[in-house]
């Protein structure tokens, strides 16, 4: 009778300890499920929404952490889309053609009339 009631106790406790094992690893699961899950609808809302940083040195402090890394230029891509742009502009500024639309001045008299 004794040993039945051992076997019995031993089997309850292998049960238990069976039971809290797999509790933790449903704990454990759901917990990376969730932080999963969390990172992904962060990304998808970063990717959603422009980033917009005005300060120097929150600009500064961002292109340090990783994202930042990635989504913020260098400074000399920053300096070549100046260079871009200020060679785009220049040509335009000196060919005065003529052929821009003047402003309306709704006060001014039409010219010889």
């Amino acid at each position: 009778m004794r040993l039945t009631l051992a076997n019995e106790r031993t089997v309850r406790v292998q049960d238990l300890a069976d039971a809290e094992r797999a509790k933790l690893k449903t704990e454990r699961d759901a917990a990376e499920r969730i932080a999963s899950a969390t990172g992904t609808y962060a990304d998808r809302l970063a990717n959603r929404q422009p980033l917009i940083l005005e300060s120097t040195n929150t600009v500064r402090e961002y292109a340090q952490t990783d994202a930042g890394r990635v989504r913020c230029r260098d400074a000399d891509r920053v300096r070549s889309i100046d260079l871009l742009d200020a060679r785009f502009a220049a040509p335009a500024a000196a060919a005065d053609s003529g052929d821009r639309a003047m402003p309306a001045d709704a006060a001014a008299p039409a010219g010889g009339r």
